[in-house]
């Protein structure tokens, strides 16, 4: 869905698509250090978003719009928020994991995101 609303945003705007990934590091609420992961499990991480840049990039291209593909490793929402910032980003759409057993209507991500982005932030359901 979030991708969906990407492109349709994208396109009514006649806006470039910037896709960005981050692969977590780290898992919430750990120390800022860096974890040391796997090397399996990386590689599963690696490919998993690999993936997600083809299916995107050809859903993005069949729309007719620009865009473009960024793998990033650390904290989802700090590497969100600082590529937002870096490349003049004047929306940032995320997605919101929903979990039912909670009385928390964001996760950790967009939650994040939302608070701390200095420009627009649209979250799907």
């Amino acid at each position: 869905k979030v991708l969906e609303r990407a492109i349709i945003m994208s396109k009514v705007n006649c806006a470039k698509l910037h896709i960005v990934h981050v692969v977590r590091t780290r898992l919430p609420l750990q120390s800022r250090q860096t974890t040391a992961m796997d090397p399996s499990y990386r590689e599963v991480l690696l490919k998993d978003a690999s993936t997600l840049f083809e299916v995107a990039g050809r859903k993005a291209s069949e729309a007719g719009i620009e865009y473009s593909t960024m793998r990033l490793e650390g904290d989802p929402a700090e590497e969100i928020i600082k590529y937002a910032n870096e490349n003049g980003i004047e929306l940032i759409i995320v997605g919101s994991k929903e979990k039912p057993s909670t009385y928390a209507p964001l996760g950790s991500v967009s939650s994040k995101v939302a608070t701390e982005a200095h420009c627009s932030v649209l979250i799907e359901r």
